[in-house]
């Protein structure tokens, strides 16, 4: 029986094949950006690239590109970054043709890097921010917002400086909505409000009383709160709540991550918005009236043309 960490490792790589999941980076990466912005020098077909996963975990999304059909024609050099020995040593064993490097994004991690024609960052930005928003609630009991957009432009600078001219950066991560108005549903799982309570007593960042359930059964809270509830739920019924319930998924909205990208200086050439989930959100609740899931997911892809 795997233990807690071990189940939540197992639940990345099962994540990775989920259609409109965190797989899209690099498929995405490799059959559109690449072939487009990445591959020339000049009017010259490159004959090798280069480029890094910033926290690659075990490697998988790594391996998409590794066995990429561009790796027929290309000679690709992959390198890996994490901060988790065990991670890391279990990648090396699985793919040992890929280099995986031991750093911690939130130190100077950049420093004597080569520059590379791509960089992926994947299911990142929220475990960093996380981490600074709780770490700063700690120090001055509130959680800074703003702080936690220059944490991550502060990231973004330092990808644009181990990028060459031209080179892709493709960002893939939980996307917040905008929109708090609320909704009413019921539960079709039946511990449903059992884990919802669970939630919304549990999580680290709620901020104030979450939902409002009445005798029938019938729940409402905000479609943003619901976002982070539905976001979580496999984390609860899996067993990996305890290390899931530390980290937002839902850090920033669109336009503050579009932003943000921008002013370290990279130009957007694309944007998806998925849901990778809506089927398992759709057997848990009920609407009592009829209302559109917010997205779960953004992809953006920006190019360093400097």
């Amino acid at each position: 029986m795997p233990n807690r960490e071990e189940k939540y490792w197992l639940l990345r790589k099962q994540n990775v094949s989920k259609p409109n999941g965190k797989r899209r980076a690099p498929e995405t990466l490799v059959d559109f950006f690449l072939p487009r912005h990445g591959l020339t020098q000049g009017e010259n077909l490159k004959e090798s690239i280069s480029g890094i996963e910033l926290g690659c975990g075990e490697g998988h999304l790594l391996d998409v590109i590794a066995k990429s059909h561009l790796s027929k024609t290309l000679n690709i050099k992959l390198d890996g970054l994490d901060r988790d020995s065990s991670a890391l040593s279990c990648a090396k064993e699985l793919y040992p043709q890929i280099n995986f490097l031991n750093y911690d994004l939130r130190k100077e991690w950049h420093n004597g890097l080569q520059p590379y024609d791509f960089v992926m960052i994947v299911n990142v930005i929220h475990e960093i921010v996380s981490e600074v928003l709780l770490e700063n609630k700690k120090a001055s009991n509130h959680l800074s917002h703003n702080f936690a957009l220059n944490v991550f432009q502060q990231l973004l600078l330092k990808c644009y400086s181990i990028l060459n001219p031209h080179s892709v950066l493709i960002l893939f991560d939980g996307v917040d909505t905008q929109d708090h108005s609320l909704v009413e549903f019921h539960f079709k799982d039946p511990n449903g409000l059992e884990l919802l309570h669970m939630f919304a007593n549990e999580f680290r960042f709620c901020d104030g009383s979450m939902f409002v359930s009445s005798p029938t059964g019938k729940i409402q809270m905000s479609k943003r709160d619901l976002l982070r509830f539905l976001t979580k739920y496999d984390a609860i019924v899996n067993n990996t709540w305890g290390i899931e319930r530390n980290e937002i998924y839902q850090t920033f909205t669109y336009d503050e991550m579009a932003n943000t990208i921008r002013k370290a200086g990279f130009s957007l050439i694309h944007t998806e918005l998925t849901i990778a989930d809506l089927k398992s959100w759709e057997s848990l609740i009920e609407p009592v009236t009829s209302f559109e899931f917010p997205f779960q997911h953004v992809l953006i892809a920006g190019v360093k043309y400097a």
